[in-house]
């Protein structure tokens, strides 16, 4: 990693929301920043568009679908003098182009998505104790047949042709997980006996990004590892799993999908989630990212104030910090 970046792109004010990772696609990189989206060339650093996002906190999400940058919004939805300000949820679709394609809105709180190149889903309760799962059309921007859940569900993965939810009963159990069709017709409990059944199952990857995860995990660690205790997060890249693990002193260890440890690494104390960009694996703690090789755990470097989950294509490394993004 270069001591000093290619580039500095400075933002007008200071920018301490902590956003997500940015996209990129051929010449052009697209970033959330402030209450805006940036578009800047790679190559340079300047500005080829912005489009305002009026957003409370940043986006939850942001992903590519064909010709369109897909951005979820918590926004401020309606303004009165004498009330706080009430609060909602829009998907909204951006041209690679800069021209804003369709915006909707979403009743009540809007969490857990998950999409294909075509659709969007979300969890949402618009009504108290009702949760329902909202789908998009994103070609056209139209809202799907919702579906209520008979269940309270804390994830959601599309599995075609359907989706499996984790959902907690007794809190003190590992989660279920439930699978039902795209019309939401059978609601199936999946059975799951141990971490190794589900990682080594193809279809279930995805589920480790759920945080719900590391208490599956978690028991199973516990009997393999008295002394290991999961600190925060564990991740998938598909081949492998990385979790925190705090002993004497905190690791960053990652294992197969056998459940049998590759390496492991020791990284700072306020050490607290992980995640991947690329090549590389991500610790973030409360002052810097630490950047880390997934094929052996070699320290590659550190960013300091960064307020994004980098993004690697290549030998491009780019991430917002707190008042600028740039390409290191």
């Amino acid at each position: 990693m270069r001591e000093e970046p290619v580039w500095r792109y400075s933002l007008d004010r200071d920018a301490r929301e902590v956003s997500i990772a940015p996209l990129m696609r051929e010449d052009r990189v697209v970033f959330h920043g402030n209450d805006s989206l940036y578009c800047l060339d790679v190559s340079t650093g300047e500005e080829r568009w912005s489009v305002p996002v009026s957003t409370v906190s940043g986006p939850s999400f942001l992903f590519s679908s064909g010709e369109q940058i897909i951005v979820h919004a918590k926004s401020v939805i309606a303004r009165d003098e004498n009330r706080a300000p009430t609060f909602g949820n829009e998907i909204l679709s951006i041209s690679w182009e800069g021209e804003l394609l369709w915006r909707r809105k979403i009743e009540g709180p809007a969490q857990h998505v998950t999409h294909t190149e075509e659709r969007l889903w979300t969890l949402s309760e618009p009504i108290p104790g009702e949760q329902t799962l909202v789908g998009f059309d994103l070609k056209r921007g139209e809202l799907l047949k919702p579906i209520l859940l008979p269940f309270t569900a804390y994830g959601v993965t599309y599995i075609d042709p359907g989706f499996v939810f984790s959902v907690f009963g007794d809190r003190s159990l590992p989660p279920r997980y439930i699978r039902t069709d795209q019309d939401g017709r059978e609601f199936t409990p999946i059975r799951v006996g141990s971490v190794k059944e589900l990682a080594t199952a193809e279809e279930f990857v995805d589920l480790a990004v759920s945080p719900l995860f590391r208490e599956v995990v978690s028991d199973e660690m516990s009997a393999k590892e008295s002394l290991a205790i999961l600190r925060d997060v564990v991740t998938t890249d598909g081949e492998f799993f990385y979790y925190l693990r705090e002993k004497e002193e905190i690791e960053l260890v990652a294992l197969g999908v056998d459940l049998v440890e590759r390496w492991s690494v020791s990284v700072a104390e306020d050490a607290d989630l992980v995640a991947i960009a690329g090549e590389l694996v991500v610790v973030i703690g409360d002052y810097d990212y630490s950047l880390f090789r997934k094929e052996n755990g070699e320290l590659v470097g550190k960013i300091e104030e960064a307020k994004c989950l980098p993004l690697q294509c290549g030998e491009m490394l780019f991430v917002k910090c707190v008042n600028e993004f740039v390409r290191l």
